[in-house]
């Protein structure tokens, strides 16, 4: 454990058992009961933080008994077994009814310290650029709702990991819809089953299609990913679809 985890962990009265594997964002140590989670870059550092507090008021993620707005960091109840939904045996149609159920369960909330959308995403792209201008309203987003950021516990699911977010609602399907990264890859029947996400999402929360899918690819075209990679087969398959979703 680096100086400053030390630190916060003693103060915290809290003895790391474990160091788990962490994200792009933070290092993740574990007691038997606790987790702490300790960014070091990111939205995690700052609208994480104010977004973990929510969704752990609403039930949707794991309880906080400490929190430092200087850092980001958190001291959380751990979650077991803690299985991501990308490690369970799960069909498709049951992945999809979790989801939603989080989207009607999220707070509505709005509160200062979230990232506005529009400084999250990169604006080269003229498709987010149309998103940004006709976004009508905007809402808490979680940022990063898929399928190894929600976790079995044992009465049921939560989701970790929140961005954050500050936008629109049809952003909130772009993680779900290239996850999970091990499995969609390998998919030969991809742009039909995106092309259902899509549909299944749209329709359980009246957010438009065009939008659902628009957020999805260009958050699948953000990086110059190799063709073999599996978010650029899932931005070959969206991109496939264009006929049925792009809008004017």
């Amino acid at each position: 454990m680096e100086a400053p985890d030390a630190q916060l962990a003693a103060a915290w009265d809290f003895t790391p058992e474990e160091e788990m594997l962490g994200g792009y964002c933070s290092r993740v140590y574990a007691d038997a009961t606790r987790i702490l989670k300790i960014p070091f870059q990111g939205e995690e550092m700052t609208s994480g933080r104010v977004a973990s507090l929510l969704f752990a008021e609403a039930g949707v993620s794991p309880r906080v008994f400490r929190d430092d707005p200087k850092t980001g960091a958190l001291l959380m109840e751990r979650v077991l077994p803690g299985t991501k939904m990308s490690d369970v045996t799960i069909s498709e149609p049951e992945s999809l009814a979790v989801w939603v159920d989080f989207i009607r369960r999220f707070p509505k909330t709005v509160v200062a310290g979230l990232t506005p959308l529009q400084d999250y995403v990169s604006k080269t792209d003229p498709l987010v650029q149309h998103l940004l201008s006709t976004t009508k309203e905007t809402c808490l987003l979680h940022g990063d709702l898929h399928h190894d950021n929600i976790l079995l516990a044992p009465t049921g699911w939560l989701t970790i990991d929140a961005k954050g977010l500050l936008g629109d609602p049809a952003y909130e399907a772009a993680a779900f819809i290239r996850n999970p990264l091990n499995q969609v890859g390998d998919w030969p029947n991809l742009d039909q089953i995106l092309r259902n996400r899509i549909h299944v999402i749209g329709e359980a929360t009246n957010w438009p299609k065009e939008r659902v899918w628009g957020w999805s690819l260009v958050s699948a075209r953000d990086e110059a990913w190799p063709d073999d990679h599996p978010w650029a087969k899932v931005r070959f398959a969206l991109e496939s679809l264009a006929g049925e979703f792009a809008r004017p």
